[in-house]
């Protein structure tokens, strides 16, 4: 094998080695961003729920009164 042979086998490894570690990263970031969007959904959940409590408030307070009364019902004796 010539030297510019070699350094063209040389040359095509090392990109390939370098895709396949961009290719490692992007795994890694997409495993972060799958975990940050689990740990965000809640909050813009919760963020939304309290956006509807706030716009409708009387039926809010009924459904909670309505979830009191039937965990009254069941926790008695």
């Amino acid at each position: 094998m010539s030297s510019t042979e070699g350094d063209v086998l040389s040359t095509a490894v090392d990109r390939v080695v370098f895709w396949l570690a961009v290719a490692a990263q992007v795994d890694t970031i997409r495993a972060d961003i799958q975990n940050l969007v689990s740990m965000v959904r809640p909050i813009a959940d919760t963020q939304r729920a309290e956006g509807a409590i706030k716009q409708h408030p009387l039926p809010a307070v009924a459904i909670a009164a309505g979830f009191g009364f039937l965990f009254w019902m069941f926790t008695r004796r």
